[in-house]
């Protein structure tokens, strides 16, 4: 689940077990979102919020002091609204990484069974055959082996290397790349991004051998390339 998947039934949890202690049943929802709505019913409904205010203020009381106030800054409860501001691009990226430090503490702590259930636990990044894929090539196995061994495609296959790059899979260049590739692409610009332009600079090359899966930035030029 993303983050802000989970920020929605964060928001929707504190408004309802605060406007519950309250006895207040009739209040405008933090969240449109129904799905996320339907969630927190059910969470609620199976008492799953226990302990959830001792859990939360536990979880916050763990995070760095500014991220804490930042996030208990958008909470919404009973006659209380957080004070958070519209946010730039930058404010947008810090709010995402405060999400994702309070998510981390969550996986780590077993003992908070209400933000536990809350969470959700952890959703895997990539298909079963994308992870397959990559642990046949940590292996040892060509790229066509792993076509042939998981009857994929070629283009299936390095999309799936490709987008394990991405998402931090450590690729073995060294075997993926032959020597005189390796050679030929110290010949043009190491800042160029543009596989194209890399694929015109290096006619042997192919599409796979021009996406520069060991470098992150360019990693995520290449996610735009297969969508």
């Amino acid at each position: 689940m993303g983050v802000r998947e989970f920020e929605q039934r964060l928001l929707l949890a504190v408004q309802a077990v605060s406007e519950a202690a309250y006895h207040n049943n009739q209040y405008e929802p933090a969240v449109r979102d129904w799905g996320a709505q339907q969630f927190v019913r059910r969470w609620y409904a199976q008492n799953r919020q226990g302990k959830f205010a001792s859990e939360l203020t536990a979880a916050f009381a763990l995070l760095p002091s500014a991220a804490a106030n930042r996030m208990a800054a958008r909470l919404i409860g009973h006659e209380f609204v957080g004070g958070a501001q519209a946010e730039d691009l930058a404010g947008a990226f810090l709010h995402l990484d405060d999400l994702a430090r309070l998510v981390s503490l969550i996986a780590e702590h077993l003992d908070w069974p209400a933000l536990q259930s809350l969470w959700g636990g952890r959703v895997a990044l990539l298909s079963a055959s994308n992870y397959r894929a990559c642990q046949l090539i940590d292996a040892g196995r060509t790229r066509a082996q792993v076509g042939a061994q998981l009857h994929l495609k070629p283009s299936t296959v390095n999309e799936h290397l490709l987008a394990a790059t991405i998402f931090g899979w450590q690729p073995p260049v060294e075997r993926l790349y032959s020597p005189a590739l390796r050679q030929a692409f110290t010949q043009v610009d190491p800042h160029e991004l543009d596989y194209q332009k890399l694929l015109a600079a290096i006619p042997a090359a192919e599409f796979f051998s021009c996406a520069p899966v060991s470098n992150l930035e360019s990693a995520r030029k290449v996610a735009a390339w297969l969508t």
